[in-house]
């Protein structure tokens, strides 16, 4: 199982959630977007068996720039990791 992850570097909710992930997945099957460029760059590249994307919404603009990218995210399962519980954020 290979993992896509994105998160900004500089949220501690990022670091928290990336240890999370390399608990679980080996390093040779992760690779980590640190900015919504780097995401975005190489979801244009050869998905080579990446399965999963795990995306971690700092911001209502990075969940804007999700939805930018929803047909290319659409050929992989996805886990979407919102900031907060309010009704507007995930709405």
């Amino acid at each position: 199982m290979s993992l896509l992850m994105y998160a900004a570097k500089s949220e501690a909710a990022a670091k928290r959630l990336q240890q999370a992930v390399e608990e679980i997945v080996s390093a040779k099957d992760l690779e980590i977007c640190p900015d919504f460029k780097s995401l975005s760059s190489r979801l244009q590249q050869p998905m080579n068996g990446m399965e999963i994307a795990v995306l971690l919404a700092g911001s209502e603009r990075d969940l804007t720039g999700f939805h930018s990218l929803q047909e290319i995210l659409s050929e992989m399962r996805i886990l979407l990791v919102i900031p907060d519980r309010e009704p507007e954020t995930y709405a």
